[in-house]
């Protein structure tokens, strides 16, 4: 499986945080994150299909977003034969199968990441000042 994580430094104690304050806003945190990596996850499927990774269509299919912990990702959930190729396609050959490319892949969901990230972090601040606005903390400026 090839995932690429953003990793939120700080996000386990807002979450602590919030279920503190109100357990409904911890979880509202936990599903709005869902939300801020959903079009990263529309634009590397559109990346993927750019670069020519489009033989059957599952690659492109097979990229979804995900959220574990303090973990934010997209990830390639495709396989073949019991090989993840998203992750081959991501990080090449040196991903440890024998038989699939050699070297440097074709990475499609890094590249994304990478010129999305501007996006993610308005994405996550806007998500959090609207949530602590919506449960009373602060006064709806900006973070």
């Amino acid at each position: 499986m090839g995932d690429v994580v953003v990793r939120v430094e700080g996000l386990n104690q807002v979450i602590k945080g919030f279920r503190k304050m109100d357990r409904s806003l911890a979880r509202e945190v936990q599903m709005e994150l869902r939300h801020v990596v959903r079009p990263v996850a529309a634009d590397a499927r559109s990346y993927a299909r750019s670069i020519g990774l489009v033989e059957s269509g599952a690659l492109a299919r097979g990229i979804s977003p995900f959220y574990r912990g303090s973990q934010v990702g997209i990830r390639s959930t495709v396989s073949r034969k019991g090989y993840p190729y998203g992750g081959v396609y991501e990080f090449g050959g040196a991903y440890g199968f024998a038989g699939f490319g050699h070297g440097g892949g074709r990475p499609f969901l890094w590249p994304t990441v990478q010129r999305d990230e501007q996006k993610i972090i308005l994405a996550f601040e806007d998500m959090l000042d609207r949530l602590t606005s919506q449960a009373g903390f602060g006064r709806g400026g900006v973070l």
